[in-house]
């Protein structure tokens, strides 16, 4: 199962250096606790990418900010990570975004990740441009 998610991280990781996108925000932790991560350019109208991790047991980072790679935590990270929270962490994957500008680290243990690139508008449906997705809240503030 590692190496499936070490295929997807750098699959995405390819994807991300493409586009430029850096700016993240958590737009959703649901019950079932899935994690939906977003990034843009243009909060104010759009994402161009979605993560979602699934099954997450622990979240460190605020919820916007600044990274241009998201990778697997190195071993020394993840032993430090288990120092700070007392082994009390959770088991999954660590994931870590990176900011390798301002040398920043956030870390997100899950046992699963996803991504789409996707271009989500938010604006009303009345607005909406052919072929490219609408946000669900924006979908459900014009019905």
């Amino acid at each position: 199962m590692t190496e499936k998610v070490k295929i997807v991280i750098t699959g995405f990781q390819k994807e991300l250096v493409k586009t430029n996108i850096n700016d993240f925000l958590i737009n959703r932790y649901d019950l079932s606790g899935n994690l939906l991560i977003v990034g843009s350019f243009d909060f104010g109208y759009y994402h161009d990418v979605e993560i979602i991790f699934y099954d997450v047991t622990f979240i460190a980072c605020p919820t916007s900010f600044t990274a241009d790679k998201l990778r697997l935590a190195t071993n020394q990270e993840i032993d430090r990570l288990r120092n700070i929270t007392y082994e009390n962490g959770g088991d999954g994957y660590v994931f870590c975004f990176e900011d390798t500008f301002s040398l920043t680290k956030f870390y997100i243990i899950a046992h699963n990740v996803e991504f789409n690139f996707e271009k989500v508008m938010y604006f009303d449906k009345e607005l909406r441009i052919e072929g490219v997705a609408l946000s669900k809240w924006a979908e459900s503030k014009s019905k």
